[in-house]
């Protein structure tokens, strides 16, 4: 027994992999950087309304993460210092925290300009989240309105003309909803009665644009089923900001339609169908505009003069250079197409004429 020895265990084989250190705190620094682009997102889908400050404290208060989230990358970058030969699991993404920590409040900033701006649609506009929706071309269904001639028009012609048949045909579902809006504020029925003879106006001038194209390509087309139609409102209702819109989309922009459609028919060179069609839009939308006055008129009476302050907020946000045509050159104007220049030239002078009527004495009817 003495002279027999113990094998000796094999003395473990060291480990040749370093061992890895993991950063959890990088992956929530990069979360934490996307923020902005998130409330962008919810912006351009429309579950959040640009235009609301509520918008706007998300926004602020996503950059505020963002930064926090880059400080925490740069933090986690330096603490993840390799030692020992050993890996590091993270180190990389809490530099692109950093970086992106950086860039996302920019980058959101800019594509929201570029992206959710106010949307200057012709007339009364069809809007979620603040962006007007449009129905994409469809079959005629009774929309296209037999002109029994063909225009000769130069290219590009027709499809302006089918583009603003779509915003006509939008403007249908948002005078549905004006008049609903006002049934459930209690509003008078005259006025509800005008809101709907205004959708039926609508109807004419959509099937009317959507007759010259017609007749312009030889192509039937009226708009494709349209769900936005039964949009669900993405606004408070109560009478100020009842008010607020009728200021903007029937004082300011169906004002501005029907001086841009009287400017159109005095210079039109086209055909006189075009000129006709012109003169019914101008005519039309003006009464609009003026029902637009009236509707203020009797939220005055029911919230008093202090909602005057609220119209002139939802005035000031109405960015007259960024206003958008249906085309963005003013080579159609002959064929009653309005290019940039013109657009934005009437509503500039119509901005101008709302804001010295709400000047007005509180005596004098807005309505007048």
């Amino acid at each position: 027994m003495g002279g027999m020895s113990v094998p000796s265990q094999p003395s473990p084989t060291p480990d040749s992999t370093p061992p890895t250190r993991h950063s959890f705190l990088a992956s929530f620094a990069l979360v934490l950087t996307t923020l902005p682009l998130a409330s962008w997102g919810l912006c351009v889908s429309g579950t959040l309304d640009p235009d609301s400050r509520a918008a706007g404290s998300i926004w602020i208060g996503a950059c505020v993460f963002s930064l926090l989230g880059a400080l925490l990358g740069l933090i986690n970058a330096i603490r993840l210092r390799p030692r020992n030969g050993e890996r590091i699991e993270g180190r990389g993404m809490s530099w692109w925290a950093l970086a992106l920590g950086l860039l996302s409040p920019v980058v959101s900033f800019f594509l929201g300009i570029a992206t959710v701006n106010f949307h200057m649609a012709h007339g009364r506009a069809l809007r979620r989240g603040g962006r007007a929706q449009l129905p994409p071309p469809g079959s005629d269904m009774g929309w296209v309105e037999d002109l029994r001639t063909r225009l000769d028009v130069p290219p590009g012609v027709a499809a302006a003309w089918r583009a603003q048949a779509g915003m006509e045909a939008a403007s249908v579902a948002a005078f549905a909803h004006l008049s609903n809006e006002l049934l459930a504020l209690g509003a008078p029925a005259h006025l509800i009665e005008k809101a709907h003879w205004d959708a039926l106006d609508e109807i004419r001038h959509a099937r009317l644009c959507y007759g010259l194209a017609t007749a312009m390509d030889g192509q039937a087309q009226g708009p494709a089923p349209f769900p936005a139609a039964v949009l669900t409102r993405d606004r408070r209702l109560d009478v100020a900001s009842l008010a607020a819109e009728c200021m903007v989309e029937s004082c300011l922009l169906e004002a501005a339609s029907a001086r841009v459609a009287g400017v159109l028919s005095s210079r039109s060179e086209g055909p006189a169908e075009i000129r006709a069609v012109l003169d019914i839009i101008a005519v039309d939308e003006a009464r609009h505009a003026a029902h637009g006055w009236e509707i203020i008129s009797w939220c005055r009476e029911v919230a008093g003069t202090a909602i005057d302050a609220e119209l002139r907020r939802a005035l000031s946000r109405v960015d007259v250079a960024s206003a958008q045509a249906a085309v963005e050159h003013d080579e159609l104007a002959a064929w009653g197409i309005a290019g940039p220049t013109l657009w934005r030239q009437c509503i500039a002078e119509t901005l101008a004429d709302a804001l010295a009527r709400l000047g007005e004495a509180p005596e004098h009817s807005l309505a007048a």
